[in-house]
């Protein structure tokens, strides 16, 4: 293969003895074989239990521990230490399909432009790794990064990104504690790089009880709530029916974020755009259960 850069798998943990063997089984399994491994500690207190699991690998891995910091401290401490070009992130609970990487390298041997993101399909599993659904991305989302980000559409362990992208946006946010990875995706949006979804199931992604958006539910709602702003903010030029769709989205969803974008759509439009954005506004509130 002529095109044949190093990727650097990173997989945070805390307190992840549960999970952490089939991650790392997953990653250095990688069809793929220009790859390192390195599993970051963020500050685990389970008895050393996630440490032993990470030092049976020997130098089949490149182990770290530091003080405990979030994922996004975690996920940054490995992007310093990465030597790969590309950035591909596994959390501790879920599984890469052996052929992730190098699935991803093959279609962007393809491509002219190298600095990309790219996101893919996924499978959920249960806590005992037994198969729930396939999840894939809708075209309309595929085909525009900046609805597949409002949509929540782009599992983070389906990337694999360019490490000068997230050296642009200065990695991970770290005051971001539960969507540390939407915020990224706002600032990749923001700042145009390629967003690229390419339709292949590529991951394994665990639902379970101890996950921490489940343990921090009210921190996670009111960071997405900001970050659904940002990215209004910050919408381009959308076709007619994708503005619909959006606002069609948060009327059901978020009556504030919804009365946000009407304000921002028609503070920053024509005269003929605003008497869309109004005509489109009326037949929401015509057609929702809401008004009747």
């Amino acid at each position: 293969m002529a095109f044949n850069p190093k990727v650097s798998i990173i997989i945070p943990v805390y307190n992840g003895s549960d999970y952490l063997k089939e991650a790392i089984e997953s990653a250095i399994t990688q069809t793929y074989k220009n790859i390192e491994v390195l599993v970051i500690n963020d500050g685990s207190t389970d008895n050393g239990e996630t440490e032993k699991i990470a030092m049976t690998y020997g130098d089949k891995i490149k182990y770290y521990k530091k003080t405990n910091g979030g994922v996004a401290s975690a996920l940054n401490f490995g992007i310093e230490k990465m030597q790969g070009e590309y950035f591909s992130w596994l959390s501790h609970d879920d599984i890469y399909y052996p052929e992730k990487i190098e699935t991803q390298i093959n279609f962007l041997d393809t491509r002219k432009i190298k600095e990309i993101f790219l996101f893919s399909d996924f499978e959920f599993i249960d806590k005992d790794s037994n198969h729930l659904s396939f999840y894939q991305v809708k075209e309309i989302y595929s085909r525009n990064s900046g609805l597949a980000i409002l949509f929540n559409q782009i599992n983070g362990c389906t990337t694999l990104i360019h490490k000068n992208i997230l050296q642009k946006i200065s990695n991970f946010p770290e005051s971001f504690k539960t969507t540390q990875d939407y915020h990224a995706w706002v600032e990749i949006f923001k700042n145009r790089f390629l967003m690229v979804h390419t339709p292949k199931v590529l991951i394994k992604s665990r639902l379970h009880e101890n996950q921490g958006t489940k343990k921090m539910i009210g921190i996670c709602l009111e960071e997405i709530f900001f970050l659904e702003k940002t990215i209004i903010e910050n919408i381009p030029k959308f076709y007619p029916f994708h503005l619909c769709l959006i606002l069609g989205y948060y009327f059901k969803r978020n009556i504030d974020l919804y009365q946000f974008l009407l304000d921002h759509l028609t503070n920053n439009a024509n005269i003929i755009f605003k008497v869309y954005i109004v005509f489109l506004s009326r037949l929401i509130l015509l057609k929702s259960p809401r008004t009747k």
